[in-house]
């Protein structure tokens, strides 16, 4: 199951609540994709519960694996290959 942008968008206390009863029932089941621009650390800008959103990082990264990025923006990046000026008129 992928999810795209995990914290993009603040989640109310019942979504969290719901996408942690997810993760928790996939555990050790099914795989899980995350991607996120949050470290672990700021997790709990998610999850309002610092319990929660250690025991998601913790079923997560059990068996997982933990891919970082870092450098520009890829889209950022193609955009100015291509000559397009960005929102703040820099090309």
């Amino acid at each position: 199951m992928p999810i795209d942008e995990l914290g993009y968008i603040p989640f109310e206390r019942e979504a969290t609540d719901l996408l942690f009863q997810v993760i928790s029932r996939r555990y050790e089941r099914q795989s899980i994709a995350i991607s996120t621009n949050l470290a672990f650390t700021d997790w709990t800008n998610i999850f309002p519960d610092p319990m929660a959103a250690t025991a998601v990082i913790d079923r997560l990264v059990h068996h997982g694996a933990v891919f970082e990025f870092a450098g520009e923006s890829q889209r950022l990046k193609a955009r100015q290959r291509h000559g397009k000026k960005t929102d703040n008129g820099q090309e």
